[in-house]
């Protein structure tokens, strides 16, 4: 065996399998407050004023002693009556919705799922994943691999696989005839 685990090992492919993601997303009205004017994106503008009682320190210099130097100042609390003002409103902003998914377990009819999207809605991310299953002896292995390396394969024929040190498939090569 190699001096770090990886050997060579002649497979047949067994399988192949291919999904595909979308996942989109939709723009929703969301309620928000500020303390300052909203943009003009907005709808549902209200301005609101409110009270609240707001605790307030007052320091006073303190008595200056006979030689005019003044004392420790003097504290002291209150309550005052304050008011604040802000505004609530609506604001869009864009939400995961729904998921679009296909998959197939052949190379042929590969394609991203869709339907027609609403004004309201995006793509927010695509996902794909192609995966091989080879059959060695009496093991199996599943491997995912990039399109163009999954599209190389030829169901039922065979390659070459290097197998790391714990036995996992590193790369997947056309077998040498």
């Amino acid at each position: 065996m190699p001096i770090f685990g990886k050997r060579q090992v002649e497979a047949r492919v067994t399988g192949v399998t291919w999904s595909r993601v979308v996942q989109l997303e939709r723009q929703e009205w969301v309620a928000k407050r500020a303390n300052w004017t909203p943009s003009d994106d907005v709808r549902n503008v209200e301005k609101h004023t409110e009270s609240y009682l707001a605790t307030v320190t007052d320091t006073q210099p303190g008595v200056p002693d006979a030689n005019g130097i003044p004392g420790p100042p003097s504290s002291s609390m209150r309550t005052e009556l304050r008011f604040r003002t802000y505004y609530t409103y609506e604001q869009r902003e864009w939400h995961k919705s729904e998921t679009l998914r296909a998959s197939g377990a052949s190379q042929d009819g590969v394609a991203w799922p869709s339907r027609d999207l609403a004004p309201s809605e995006r793509v927010r991310d695509k996902k794909e994943t192609y995966t091989a299953t080879f059959s060695a002896g009496d093991k199996s292995y599943e491997v995912t691999l990039t399109e163009q390396e999954w599209r190389a394969l030829e169901p039922g024929g065979t390659c070459q696989l290097t197998l790391g040190l714990f036995g996992g498939v590193k790369t997947v090569s056309p077998a040498v005839g």
